[in-house]
């Protein structure tokens, strides 16, 4: 946080012989309602420092204490974020673990670990596939039964039927259920691309381990091993947050499949 001037009584700021920090984001526990969400990112990070899990023990140590010799933790900082991004061989997931540390006006320092994790591949068996062409069948079925439908209601009474006759409560959950599956169709291809592109990089990093075990600093190699890592790391990050997107329309979507249920008892009331 940015220094301000305290609101004090002006006679007791001479004593205090300091500026105030004021409030932030987190001053109730992160655990707690609405601070959560804030909790989980970092909104505007700074003074980010990188440690390489391949730099010698003495390198990291040196980087650790010039850290805290140039006061890289103030009373200015609200919060300190370590991220580790972790690979998961076993389930073939891509995970992020963040420890994080945050530091209330009252002198607590609340603690936090988030785990978010994506799969590397969400079509490991053939029959994933083929479930997600089923349900992608059936969106267009409902697509071109109302498009037939209102081509069949323009044609024997004009374009103002659809207005007045078409659009039923019925009809417009239909284009509802059309219009939900497509933003999921929409949002899965876009963290699709975004996987794929994690996967590649990741794969790069993967071929490069040999070669930086006799590596030297300041070389070709390191300076690409450590751009790697930090694209690496933000393509993560962006995707993780990309599918809490996909997360809220799947829990969404079964709401706009449950009345089109409703739908089935209006055509046989005896079923309800």
């Amino acid at each position: 946080s940015e220094p301000v001037n305290c609101k004090a009584a002006s006679g007791l700021q001479d004593i205090y012989n300091s500026l105030c920090i004021g409030l932030n984001d987190y001053d109730l526990e992160p655990e707690l309602g609405l601070p959560d969400f804030r909790a989980r990112n970092t909104l505007q990070p700074d003074r980010t420092r990188w440690l390489y899990v391949l730099d010698d023990v003495d390198v990291i140590q040196n980087q650790v204490q010039r850290m805290e010799a140039e006061r890289w933790l103030d009373r200015q900082t609200d919060k300190i974020e370590i991220g580790i991004p972790i690979y998961n061989a076993e389930f073939g997931l891509h995970a992020t673990c963040k420890i994080n540390f945050y530091f209330s006006r009252a002198g607590r320092i609340w603690k936090k670990i988030i785990v978010q994790s994506e799969a590397a591949s969400w079509h490991k068996r053939w029959y994933y596939a083929a479930y997600d062409s089923v349900w992608v069948g059936c969106l267009l079925y409902i697509l071109v039964f109302e498009v037939i439908e209102i081509q069949k209601t323009v044609r024997s009474r004009g374009w103002l039927a659809i207005f007045t006759e078409y659009l039923s409560r019925w009809n417009v959950i239909d284009w509802l259920t059309v219009l939900g599956g497509s933003v999921i169709i929409l949002i899965f291809l876009t963290s699709s691309g975004m996987r794929s592109e994690t996967n590649t990089v990741l794969s790069q990093i993967g071929s490069m381990q040999l070669e930086l075990q006799v590596r030297q600093t300041g070389s070709d190699v390191w300076a690409q091993y450590m751009s790697l890592t930090r694209r690496y790391w933000g393509i993560l990050n962006d995707e993780i947050s990309y599918l809490q997107r996909l997360r809220y329309s799947f829990s969404l979507y079964p709401l706009i499949i449950i009345l089109r249920l409703f739908k089935s008892f209006t055509a046989q009331p005896r079923l309800a």
